[in-house]
Order: structure tokens, then sequence, then C-alpha cells
């Protein structure tokens, strides 16, 4: 490949096919407003083709007649030699021979033929519906609009197709190869019917306007984007217009330092996220900040809150949990500072857990009772948001109170209550120091976020108040909680500034990619005739 017919990438792993195939739609249509700029001499054109298709279809079965192609359907400008038809008038469509054959079905017979549906192979079967060379476009489904893979693509040789994928022949293998690019570059939302349910009917598919160029130039258009996706291209000459094929390699290259920045940027994220995760861990390790030997030591600390609960409990103003298995020396998972201590945490909190409520326990518009908060919808961002309130309380948390997610999807998640009192659905535990910092209890939960929701229990992800309880913790000196909590902010705050900025530029670069794309294919609507 000669200097300069070659897209240039710097990582290998970003995946050229990946991105080619992406975009490669948009890559022809960017080719084909182009050359609609270039003065074209040509001789061969698209209505002499578009004639012929006519005759060859003819032979076999007449078709109803589609209405003419008006100035508005027209998205942009070709050249002077193709020519606007409709998709009906220029293809064949062999959907009567589709079969669907259901799942269950589907396991009794032999995996021998591709099984195909609306977005690709999707099983294997003991026979086949067609033989030979075919495009395939979805007709139903979500992708139709959402297009996270190809609308239309091909498929040869025996395969079975269901009723969710359109099945066209073309008279000529060129055009089929030419069509599967010029239909993944249409807008085809005009034609697509249903809400919930996607569908792009027959009927619909058969008035689709397709630019239809002559045959030889279908074939040097395919043979380019062939090459091109190889990263194979004549290091001499070129294809069919060389300025323009230029501009398409531009776009690509754009594209491919577009992912390649979006990608870098991902791994940034992802370094944020373990930098985190590692400032949590030395926290609790007793490395992210100095000790000091004139800090009382955390055993007497733990003296005098074992001591505390016990008032508390006698004097029936906390509950009494079952007592706490004592801490094996195979538990602890690693040394921490010689005037630290482990213990439990339940040792060191009030654990309250939460009760739900029936219907006519609650309103969503009547604010005259006591907030509610049913679950991690409530915790947002540290906050606690509510949206539901209650005239029967029955399980409480108070300002000051650390209210953490104990079920559902969103283990983990956690935010301060900052008002006077709520009720607590069963998704929630408040959880309420004893001469400890709350703030240290967060750092602990929250270096064990990942284990509490790989260790969830039943079919909806939950921990229940024993897992809490038992959990062992290294607890430091009172003042070096203190100084821990201080110093965590502070880093942590400087990875969220970090993050905010990464996030930024990948908006900013997913922008400019789109921007750039758009640019390339905005033209102005033009008029033009139908085939």
């Amino acid at each position: 490949m000669s200097r300069g017919r070659k897209a240039k990438v710097n990582n290998s792993n970003l995946g050229w096919q990946q991105v080619f195939s992406k975009n490669v739609g948009k890559y022809l249509q960017y080719a084909i407003i182009e050359l609609g700029k270039v003065e074209n001499h040509a001789t061969e054109t698209g209505q002499d083709l578009l004639k012929r298709i006519k005759e060859e279809k003819g032979k076999n079965k007449k078709e109803k007649e589609l209405p003419a192609i008006k100035a508005s359907e027209i998205p942009y400008e070709i050249p002077r030699n193709w020519v606007w038809c409709r998709l009906g008038e220029m293809s064949i469509n062999c959907d009567g021979a589709r079969i669907p054959v259901s799942q269950a079905e589907r396991e009794k017979k032999e995996k021998i033929y591709d099984y195909y549906g609306a977005s690709g192979k999707i099983d294997k079967i003991d026979g086949y519906t067609h033989n030979g060379k075919y495009l395939l476009i979805g007709e139903d489904g979500a992708n139709l609009i959402a297009k996270s893979t190809p609308i239309a693509f091909i498929v040869q040789g025996k395969f079975w197709v269901n009723n969710h994928a359109h099945v066209l022949d073309f008279v000529d293998d060129t055009t089929t190869n030419f069509m599967v690019h010029c239909l993944n570059s249409l807008d085809i939302n005009p034609f697509i019917t249903g809400g919930f349910q996607p569908k792009l009917s027959q009927g619909n598919l058969n008035l689709i306007p397709i630019p239809l160029p002559p045959l030889s130039e279908q074939q040097k258009i395919v043979d380019f984007l062939t090459d091109f996706e190889n990263e194979n291209l004549k290091e001499d000459g070129y294809y069919f217009n060389q300025e323009v094929e230029q501009k398409v390699i531009a776009l690509h290259e754009a594209q491919l330092k577009g992912v390649e920045l979006a990608t870098e940027l991902t791994h940034q994220l992802t370094l944020v996220k373990k930098l985190r995760q590692q400032l949590l861990q030395d926290a609790v390790q007793g490395k992210l900040v100095p000790q000091n030997t004139t800090d009382e030591p955390a055993s007497e600390l733990l003296q005098k809150i074992k001591a505390e609960k016990a008032q508390l409990i006698a004097a029936k103003k906390i509950k009494k949990d079952k007592e706490l298995p004592a801490i094996k020396p195979e538990e602890i998972p690693f040394e921490i500072p010689e005037n630290w201590v482990w213990c439990r945490l339940g040792e060191v909190i009030e654990l309250n857990s939460g009760q739900d409520l029936a219907p006519h326990q609650y309103s969503d518009t009547d604010d005259s009772g006591l907030p509610y908060v049913t679950g991690a919808s409530n915790l947002q961002k540290g906050e606690v948001i509510i949206n539901r309130w209650t005239n029967t309380p029955k399980s409480f948390a108070i300002n000051g109170d650390l209210l953490f997610t104990c079920k559902g999807s969103g283990i983990g998640k956690m935010a301060y209550l900052k008002i006077d009192k709520v009720h607590i659905a069963r998704q929630i535990m408040s959880i309420r120091s004893l001469f400890i910092l709350i703030k240290y209890i967060e750092t602990i939960l929250l270096n064990n976020v990942e284990n509490f929701r790989l260790n969830a229990k039943s079919s909806i992800p939950g921990i229940d108040r024993a897992q809490i309880l038992k959990l062992l913790i290294p607890l430091p000196p009172l003042p070096e909680q203190t100084r821990i909590v201080q110093k965590l902010d502070e880093l942590m705050q400087y990875c969220n500034d970090l993050e905010a900025s990464i996030q930024a530029s990948q908006s900013q670069n997913e922008m400019l990619l789109q921007q750039l794309l758009r640019e390339a294919l905005e033209v102005r609507v033009v008029g033009g005739g139908g085939g």
C-alpha cells in the first residue's frame, strides 16, 4: 500500500474491522455525495441497468408497479449517470420461502445449517430454506432503530431463515455486494412502523429509495471498500475516483483516532477506579497517614465502646444482638499497626434493619407524615431523596445515621441522613456509630462493597444483618481515624475531579466524531427523477 492510501492507527487492539464495519455505510454515502459533485461523462448509466433488471425480473413474475420517487424523498445528489429507484424495482423478494421454527423444535433437530433471524445467525438446524447468495434485512426488533448491528447482511450457501428477516436476491452478485453497504447507509426510519416493536414490512421495504449506479461502477466501489476493509488498497492507481477515495480514507482515519482516544480515556477511568480502591485499602491498612505514638491505643477505645454499649443495652436504649463469634487468627487478612486492633463491626455500631409497609400505609403525594426511604433509588450521590411519606412508621433512622442499601441491584449504595427522622424499608439498614467516626465506618464499608455484592444471597441479591455485624474490621485510634478521613476526603476529591475531567473529554470526543460524520454527510435535499 502506497503512502497516503492507508488510514493510520497507533493501537492495534482498537479493531480496524470493528470501526470499519460500524461506519462503512456512512463511508459509502460520503463517497456517493462527493461523486455527485464531480463532473461525469460516463456513457454507461444506472437507468440502463435498471431497465435490464426489470426485464430479467419480468421473465419470472409480473410485479405490482411501484410509485415514482418524489423529489422530497431524495436525500442527496448522485452522479448524473446514476438513478434513484425503489428497492422493490431492482430486487427479487424471496420471503415466501421463510419458515419460523420454535426454539423447542430446533433443539430436537440436528445442527447442520445456519438458522437466521432479524440480526444474524441465531442457531443451526437440519434443513435449509434458501440456497445461494442473498441479502438479509431485519424485519422487526429494536435493532431497526438502534442499529447496534448492521440491519442488512449477506448470507451464502444453504441456510434457513425465519420470519423476522427479509430475504432479497439480485440479478447480479455485484449488486448484492453493493446493496449491503447501501442499505446500511440509508435512513430507513420513515419506513419503520410500530412503537414498542419496530417493524419494516415487505411493502415498506420495497418503497425504500436506492441510488443505483451502473454495474461497472458498483464493482469498482465494492472492490475499494473490500480492499479498504482488508487494509489491502492498491499501491498504485485508484478504483473509481482518487480524490474521493482519499477523502473516505481521511474520514476513516479520523474515526480511528477518535476510537483510539476513547479507548485511552476509558482506560484512564479504569485507572481512577483502581486508584480509589487502592486508597481505601491503604486507609484501612494504616498506610494512608502516619501513626502517632501519643494516640490512645485502639484496644482501649474498643473497651470503652463495649462498656458504653452494655450500658445502652441495660437501659434498653438499643437492642442486644446475638453474641458475635471470636476472631480466629486465620480470619485476619493483613497486618495492621501496633496501636490498632481487630474487631467485629457489630461491636462498634448500632445496626437498625428496615421494614416494608403495605401500599395503604404510605403516600407518594401526602407529605404530612414521616419521610419513607424505600431503597437505593432514594440514595443519590450521597444525598437522601424523599418522595414517599407514612403516618404509620415502624423502623427508624435518625439524623447522622449512615443509610446502607442491603438488597437489590444497588447493594452498597450509601448516604448520610441529614433530617431528624425517617422510616426505612427492608432494602435499607441504618448504621449508627458508638464513639467511632461514622466516616471511618463508611470507608470500611466502601472497601467491602464488591465482596458484599459478590456474596449477596438469594434470587433477589441481598445481605443480612449477620453479614454486616460479623464483618471483621481494623480499628485505629480515634485521632488517627480523624486523620484518615480528612486525608481520604482530600484524595477522593482529587479522584472525583480527575474522573469528571476524563468524562468531559469523553463527551467532547464523541461529539467531535459525530460532528465530523454529520458534516461529511450533511447535504441539501435535492430533486431528481426515479426509475
